[in-house]
């Protein structure tokens, strides 16, 4: 994450296995904020986690609880929201998935998703958040969709791994 921040590269954590025993994506997401020492936010939940019943579901704008949790996560690293909460005002969720994609593309929010790759849950989740927050202007050229499929991991000399994408 390190490389990414400073080479200013939006990125988004998939947490896998959550289909797995002793699965707790709501744990392991508090470790990746303290880790990485940098705002997160969950994308979808885990439900059932930790064996063949697991599901994950999409967290709404609609949703108050989620709305407030997200409005309070981007105002720690933007000014602007932060004075809207401070007059009272809430935001709406246009204003709130703009401020989320501004957020993510400077690199001040990384987006979370929880799911199971083996068993295709999340998975949807991840796709369509790549093409939806992720910042487009590589595919500006193009106009096909991007798509791949990761084929190999490798660990790297310095620790970090380099994952090798083919389309």
């Amino acid at each position: 994450m390190k490389s990414l921040k400073a080479n200013n590269i939006p990125s988004l954590i998939f947490t896998n296995k959550i289909d797995c025993s002793g699965a707790r994506s709501a744990e392991i997401i508090k470790h990746i904020f303290q880790k990485l020492n940098t705002q997160t936010m969950s994308i979808n939940r885990a439900t059932a986690e930790g064996g063949p019943l697991a599901m994950v579901a999409k967290e709404q704008l609609n949703n108050p609880q989620y709305a407030a949790k997200l409005t309070e996560t981007i105002a720690e690293t933007n000014l602007e929201v932060l004075q809207q909460i401070i007059e009272g005002r809430t935001l709406t969720q246009v204003q709130l998935q703009h401020a989320l994609l501004n957020a993510i593309t400077i690199n001040c929010v990384y987006p979370i998703i929880v799911g199971s790759a083996i068993a295709g849950l999340g998975i949807e989740h991840l796709t369509a958040n790549i093409a939806n927050l992720l910042p487009n202007n590589i595919l500006a050229s193009s106009d096909k969709p991007l798509d791949g499929h990761v084929f190999a991991i490798n660990r790297q000399p310095d620790g970090s791994k380099l994952a090798y994408i083919r389309p």
